[in-house]
């Protein structure tokens, strides 16, 4: 019989860390080359943050296993979130500030943590590939530190990084909703296929079975150039051959006033930034902005010019020089890339290898921050091919020899 008596948390000695990940990838049974990569990511990561590191940080964790390490042995982006993780923290040596970075992250493994740094240190890398000295954690006379500072040939940008989460109430919806993305995505490369469309409500089990079936048995013609649909009751999904892709992936949206509740947190980090000097916002919304609103189904240029207008009315007089807001790296049905320009902002979609995509809203407020407008649109494209090209410095093999052809 049951006590009914809570026994508390499991004691931090008995968390899985660094063996337990190791056994998980020995169990996977994947090719040489794509187990090469992902014990050399799991050595430099335990190397760099120490050996009970990855215990507090299954401890502190509100996402599942932190950096998706559970996952390495048996899913692509698990495996590339690794690579990029341990290659960054490695370069982060050479920078002024890594240091510090390093042990404020060895001290605090907190989920909240973890996507600061990583926003951080997705920036700096791809001003560190670009040539640009970087610093991370610049502070000036009697100021608390910004998070980011980089020169360009434009010009020196300071910048505040900062990662925007789910509410409580929508973290559940958000998971059920990326699941249920991922599934279908992986579907398609699976069979080698794009699966594009658009879902007005999530699907039953049935209806999975359904698609499944549709997709496995459709394959074939796709290849030969065919796009076949599926229309059920409030969804439709269109296949199509990887050359061509079928369009976006639409989830359903929700009802939570995700676009409204962004544009007021931007505003407050705005105004508190200031502290600190910085001229640049630089947000990661993983919100389900991008991916449950109406307005994240929208060409590229409308989410660029409702975006600035609404960021001008609230902000006002409080303004920082320039804001660069942008989804995460997600996994993606689609590698078509696009550029949307005005004169005050660009826009951009950008494939990100292996598997993902990244749009990025680059906005200018200030004479100052317009003309540095092309060297965050460079950062921008230096992620795409970033792995491939980090790999290549740690005389790694490429993604497209770690990964089969019809995932790369």
């Amino acid at each position: 019989m049951e006590s009914g008596v809570d026994s508390g948390p499991t004691p931090e000695s008995e968390l899985p860390g660094w063996t337990e990940v190791a056994a998980l990838l020995e169990c996977a049974h994947r090719h040489e080359t794509y187990a090469q990569a992902a014990y050399w990511a799991l050595e430099m990561l335990h190397g760099r943050l120490g050996e009970d590191w990855l215990r507090r940080a299954v401890s502190k964790s509100e996402d599942g296993f932190p950096l998706a390490l559970d996952l390495l042995g048996s899913h692509t982006l698990a495996l590339a979130e690794a690579l990029e993780w341990a290659i960054r923290l490695d370069l982060s040596s050479d920078w002024d500030g890594g240091a510090d970075m390093l042990r404020d992250l060895r001290c605090d493994p907190r989920t909240a943590r973890l996507l600061h740094t990583r926003a951080q240190l997705t920036v700096a890398a791809a001003a560190s590939r670009l040539g640009w000295p970087v610093e991370l954690e610049p502070s000036g006379e009697n100021r608390r530190p910004a998070d980011v500072k980089f020169s360009t040939p434009a010009g020196t940008a300071i910048a505040e990084i900062r990662v925007l989460t789910q509410s409580m109430g929508a973290r559940e919806r958000f998971a059920a909703a990326e699941s249920e993305s991922e599934w279908l995505t992986m579907l398609g490369l699976t069979e080698g296929i794009w699966i594009g469309g658009k879902l007005d409500r999530h699907l039953t089990p049935s209806e999975r079975d359904t698609v499944e079936e549709f997709v496995k048995s459709n394959a074939a013609h796709v290849l030969e150039g065919k796009r076949p649909s599926l229309s059920l009751d409030g969804a439709t999904l269109t296949l199509a051959s990887r050359a061509t892709d079928a369009g976006a992936l639409h989830s359903p949206t929700v009802k939570e006033d995700l676009f409204w509740r962004m544009v007021h947190a931007i505003a407050e980090k705005a105004v508190k930034m200031k502290e600190s000097g910085a001229q640049w916002l630089h947000i990661t919304v993983l919100t389900g902005l991008w991916a449950f609103t109406v307005w994240a189904q929208s060409p590229l240029d409308e989410k660029l010019q409702i975006m600035m207008s609404a960021l001008d009315d609230v902000l006002d007089d409080q303004k920082p020089e320039g804001i660069i807001l942008c989804s995460a790296a997600g996994l993606a049905a689609s590698t078509t890339e696009e550029t949307a320009q005005t004169r005050n902002g660009v826009a951009l979609r950008r494939a990100v290898r292996p598997l993902r995509a990244r749009e990025t809203l680059i906005m200018g407020f200030s004479p100052g921050a317009q003309a540095m407008i092309p060297a965050w649109q460079a950062l921008a494209d230096a992620e795409g091919d970033w792995l491939d090209w980090a790999l290549d410095r740690y005389a790694l093999p490429n993604i497209g020899e770690i990964l089969p052809p019809s995932s790369a």
